[in-house]
């Protein structure tokens, strides 16, 4: 497929099947600034969030640092609509150093952008820094959908920590055979 053709199709308002495969075949297209700026574009001005989505996993693929800096540039802009989709984003975006700009989120004056904070916290949080974020959350004065999000995102970083493999700081490999019965070294008499 040419660039021409994913270009028109991403701009295709009539066919949202179409544009959310534009976005995805953009992730193969190397080394194009001009697609970049068209997803980073798509990210902000398109009103579909599957388009939008489709945008950021391109992205991620594309430019992930990128990426990375501009929406947690862009999670601290003025305008509303945009922190809150810059928060979604970095969810979607999935990495894991992300996770102190949407830490920030939860501070948030606006309900819906502590939300979309706390629903990326539980996709890309994975310690305990994140679960105690989020549990300033559960308290009365806050809006019961936001305590529900990161009541959610809590059990699933919590679900996460469970899961990852124990981490040893020695490589446990043995040059000898298993056996139950030790020998000990004992070297041959000249």
């Amino acid at each position: 497929m040419n660039i021409e053709q994913l270009k028109d199709q991403i701009y295709d308002a009539n066919h949202p099947q179409q544009q959310y495969k534009a976005a995805y075949n953009m992730r193969f297209v190397k080394n194009n600034p001009e697609i970049i700026q068209i997803l980073f574009k798509a990210c902000y001005e398109a009103r579909d969030p599957k388009l939008q989505q489709e945008a950021v996993r391109s992205l991620s693929v594309l430019k992930p640092d990128e990426a990375l800096n501009v929406f947690t540039e862009k999670s601290r802009h003025t305008n509303d609509s945009i922190r809150l989709k810059s928060f979604y984003h970095l969810g979607t975006l999935g990495s894991p150093k992300g996770i102190n700009a949407v830490l920030q989120g939860l501070l948030d004056p606006q309900p819906g952008i502590r939300k979309a904070a706390a629903i990326s916290a539980g996709r890309i949080g994975n310690n305990y820094q994140a679960i105690n974020a989020l549990d300033q959350l559960m308290n009365p004065f806050e809006s019961p959908i936001v305590q529900k999000e990161a009541e959610k995102s809590i059990a699933h970083i919590k679900k996460k920590i469970h899961q990852q493999p124990p981490q040893h700081t020695r490589n446990h490999r043995s040059f000898n055979k298993a056996s139950n019965d030790y020998q000990s070294y004992t070297p041959i008499a000249f």
